[in-house]
């Protein structure tokens, strides 16, 4: 059995805005499921699926996702010309690679990464 995540769930009080912000920035394809209050997402077959949800209570904050990108400085540049916010800069992890942490315009906190390869 696998035990890998296969399906993250990204709080929202805006379901058109938020995963365009995602969409503009990272390439995700979206579906509105507009009866379930979701927005699902796919990055192009690559890393894991999830969705957009407007919960009956908003909650920002939760588990942290790690979006993979070629170049965490552009990805920083386009997020905050999209209203998002860096939190962090580029930070090294040895030999595998680099991380960044920037919150969205909802306020939810996510990280980039990418490899050293």
């Amino acid at each position: 059995m696998a035990d890998g995540i296969v399906h993250i769930e990204i709080p929202v009080k805006d379901l058109d805005a938020t995963p365009k912000f995602y969409s503009d920035i990272f390439g995700w394809e979206l579906t509105p499921v507009p009866d379930n209050n979701y927005v699902l997402f796919t990055a192009d077959g690559a890393g894991i699926s999830g969705a957009f949800v407007k919960p009956n209570v908003h909650q920002v904050g939760g588990c942290v996702g790690y979006i993979q990108t070629d170049n965490i400085e552009d990805a920083l540049k386009l997020i905050e010309e999209n209203g998002g916010s860096p939190q962090s800069e580029r930070q090294d992890v040895g030999d595998a690679g680099w991380f960044a942490l920037f919150t969205d315009p909802e306020g939810n906190p996510m990280g980039l990464w990418e490899n050293k390869s």
